[in-house]
């Protein structure tokens, strides 16, 4: 058997016997980094993240799954995976509201807010109800905002003050 430089099928088993003990060095030597490596990198006391990059590093070098806070939505909560995938959790009901720029839970409660007006405590969107009286005059019974949007519900008649008690306002 003769040894040629131009005979592909032993050349061929060559390189491919030395990129074999090469890639076994390069694992066996720690090669891009473990996740020991990169859990010293990295904040492991981190549950969250603001984007979907940062919360996958840290999910895979900690060992556990990370919430991507920048994806979420009152329905939706997603999450990287300590083995590099990804998972959404998707709700029929809302989960989660944002009132003043913090997540909370949603409550459908009313309030009377210091307009006299008669809100949704931490509604998906933002709900008001006529306040009756003279100050609910010639104003909408009940009003939902989103995106820059209005949906009004008109009634014919003045109201009188309602009463809140929980979820309900009785005119």
């Amino acid at each position: 058997m003769r040894w040629v430089l131009g005979s592909g099928r032993y050349w061929l088993a060559g390189a491919l016997a030395v990129l074999l003990v090469a890639g076994v060095a390069f694992t066996a030597t720690g090669g891009f980094g473990t996740g020991a490596d990169d859990a010293d990198a990295v904040d492991c006391s981190a549950s969250e993240a603001e984007s979907a990059a940062d919360a996958a590093r840290v999910a895979v070098a900690c060992g556990f799954e990370v919430e991507v806070t920048g994806e979420r939505t009152p329905w939706e909560t997603s999450w990287a995976q300590p083995d590099g995938l990804s998972r959404l959790d998707v709700s029929a009901v809302p989960v989660r509201v944002e009132v003043d720029g913090e997540w909370v839970e949603p409550d459908s409660s009313l309030v009377v807010d210091e307009n006299g007006d008669v809100a949704v405590a931490a509604p998906v969107y933002p709900t008001v109800l006529n306040p009756g009286g003279a100050a609910g005059a010639g104003r909408a019974l009940g009003v939902i905002e989103r995106e820059g949007m209005r949906l009004e519900v008109g009634f014919p008649l003045d109201l009188p003050i309602p009463e809140v008690s929980g979820t309900q306002a009785v005119y």
